[in-house]
């Protein structure tokens, strides 16, 4: 037969679409993407010709331009990203009635690492100092709006200040945004500053983070470090007035004696006399004297608060 043409039917609004379905663009306030509505009939045709009304709307972030229609059975509006990560949910109605069944899905994404927004946490932070004890310091790559990245791939160096005390483990990247390291502390107390570079540049310069102070501090009492001695720890007199000095020095982990602690000693034995030492000097040192008028070894043992000093001292009284 002769050619015939066979157009599409009436306009089908809820057999329209509207594309895409889900998109991602970058937060920078610039970015767009174009969302279209294509308009079918009852059989998903796609219709050629303009001419309904189409009108977009959106929840979320972002700048929605007007609808531009095509005369040719598409209509379009465009999506302006925001400044700040998120979502925008864009729908289109035709006449009164939604378009299809869905809905575009817009995420406002962060753009490239950028090093001078990123930091570095955190900011300050207290150990002890008994060579054990850790701090895990984050870097958060931030973009040129300072948001957060949520993917890795830069090259993250967190590194100790030259001179500084404690020792810093190889940089993780967590593929998340963030990169860490592990911080242990020395054995001596004092400061030590951590820095960070991503990319080769210093991260934190604009947002006040370029660096993380870690005080390392004395640390609890150490049952094994801390230390008890006699003296003299034999041929006392039991006489009730020839005396040992019991000397106790109270460290933490790291042997960094602690000053101003109460310490409470017991004896095993009999007939005895023992002074009430005073609390901890600078030294970490307390004394007591012990006095007996009985000839025996006694057995002297140290307690901190909760902590049993590990080491006892021994004093032999004679006749």
């Amino acid at each position: 037969s002769a050619a015939f043409t066979v157009n599409a039917g009436a306009l089908s609004p809820a057999n329209s679409t509207i594309t895409p379905a889900t998109a991602s663009i970058i937060a920078n306030g610039t970015s767009t993407q174009v969302i279209t509505v294509q308009a079918r009939d009852l059989h998903n045709n796609n219709l050629t010709a303009g001419g309904a009304t189409v009108v977009f709307s959106k929840t979320g972030g972002g700048t929605l331009t007007g609808t531009t229609d095509h005369g040719n059975g598409t209509y379009t509006a465009t999506l302006t990203s925001p400044t700040s990560t998120g979502s925008a949910t864009v729908t289109a109605t035709i006449g009164s009635t939604l378009v299809g069944t869905g809905s575009s899905v817009v995420t406002f994404t962060a753009g490239a690492a950028v090093a001078a927004n990123s930091t570095l946490s955190p900011a300050t932070a207290t150990r002890p100092s008994d060579g054990s004890s850790t701090l895990v310091l984050t870097v958060q790559a931030r973009d040129a709006n300072t948001n957060n990245l949520t993917t890795g791939g830069d090259t993250v160096v967190i590194f100790i200040k030259p001179g500084d005390a404690g020792t810093l483990s190889a940089t993780t990247d967590n593929g998340n945004g963030t990169y860490k390291a592990t911080l242990t502390s020395p054995t001596t107390t004092g400061t030590t500053t951590v820095e960070a570079t991503l990319n080769g540049t210093t991260v934190g310069t604009t947002v006040g983070a370029s660096s993380a102070i870690v005080t390392f501090v004395v640390g609890p009492v150490s049952a094994a470090r801390s230390t008890m001695t006699a003296s003299p720890s034999s041929g006392v007199t039991a006489d009730g007035s020839a005396y040992s000095t019991i000397t106790v020095t109270v460290k933490d982990g790291g042997g960094n004696p602690i000053p101003g602690q109460t310490v409470a000693l017991s004896v095993v034995g009999h007939s005895y006399s023992l002074t009430a030492p005073a609390a901890t000097d600078v030294n970490g040192q307390t004394t007591a004297t012990l006095t007996s008028t009985l000839a025996e070894t006694k057995t002297i043992s140290a307690r901190v608060g909760a902590t049993t000093i590990t080491q006892q001292a021994q004093v032999t009284f004679v006749a």
